[in-house]
């Protein structure tokens, strides 16, 4: 807990909104919003249903299982009351592992796995790191998870994303020929 307190008094406006944003659009509710729009985007980019469902897959298992765990730990969450900053999120689900957190991490990585033929891929990891290191970052400013909880997410996320991408990639429907790159190919990328 002395971790949560201390990330939670470096507390200025600008830290503020970055997590109550992040705690918004990595959150359950909106959470359902931007896998439905990736999902589109991917459809209408890639011109298939095969892609979409592959990135739906990508991002729906991972998060189902951090929600099965989650359930079946059953750890409780930090004690908002101690903090020095009460921030309002009181969150009424278990804490460990952290679910903004494995959202946010399977949502860019299954972009990562879509996008891994794209000239710009390196762009894209650079990017999913940060955002899941901020995901992190802010569910702990905001008290509402343990370091703990937010570290389970990042190592249990990838690996359920990439284990499921392997597995996928062996299945002659949801080949990586039929992502993004494969159909949107990018100017100058020589294919």
């Amino acid at each position: 807990m002395q971790l949560v307190i201390a990330v939670n008094s470096v507390h200025n406006i600008v830290f503020d909104a970055v997590a109550h944003s992040i705690n918004l659009v990595f959150g359950p509710t909106f959470a359902l919003v931007v896998t439905a729009s990736t999902v589109v985007v991917v459809t209408v980019l890639a011109r298939s249903w095969v892609a979409a469902v592959r990135v739906l897959v990508l991002i729906a298992i991972p998060w189902a299982v951090t929600d099965l765990v989650k359930v079946i730990a059953g750890r409780a969450r930090p004690d908002s009351s101690l903090l020095s900053y009460p921030t309002g999120v009181e969150p009424v689900t278990f804490s460990y592992p952290s679910g903004h957190t494995a959202f946010a991490a399977a949502w860019v990585l299954a972009l990562v796995v879509v996008l891994s033929g794209w000239r710009f891929r390196g762009v894209v990891v650079a990017g999913a790191l940060v955002v899941m290191i901020l995901t992190g970052w802010s569910r702990v400013y905001l008290g509402a998870h343990y370091p703990t909880d937010v570290l389970a997410s990042l190592l249990l996320a990838p690996v359920l994303t990439f284990g499921v991408a392997f597995l996928m990639a062996r299945m002659p429907l949801f080949a990586p020929a039929r992502d993004v790159p494969a159909v949107a190919q990018q100017p100058g990328s020589g294919r």
